[in-house]
């Protein structure tokens, strides 16, 4: 299976398989009130040249959080990503 690996500032880790889907998680406003809401799941496709990375990146791009769906205890933050790499 391919796979990445994703490295937080804090230096934790989060490897994501080829397949996997990861939620990204938006900010909402309704009627003046925020709140937090899923997008569409993202299923991760390995791409010939670039493997992972492009598909994460998009992902990243798309919201403030994400949780990987089949393991939904655990919201990681986008901003706090500071790398990704093919495996």
């Amino acid at each position: 299976m391919r796979k990445a690996l994703i490295t937080f500032a804090d230096k934790s880790t989060l490897e994501i398989q080829e397949g996997q889907l990861l939620m990204p998680i938006v900010k909402q406003e309704i009627d003046n009130e925020v709140s937090a809401g899923q997008a569409k799941p993202r299923e991760m496709y390995w791409h010939h040249n670039n493997g992972l990375i492009p598909d994460i990146l998009g992902l990243l791009y798309s919201c403030d959080f994400f949780y990987v769906l089949d393991s939904q205890d655990k919201a990681y933050g986008a901003s706090s990503v500071v790398s990704v790499e093919n495996r």
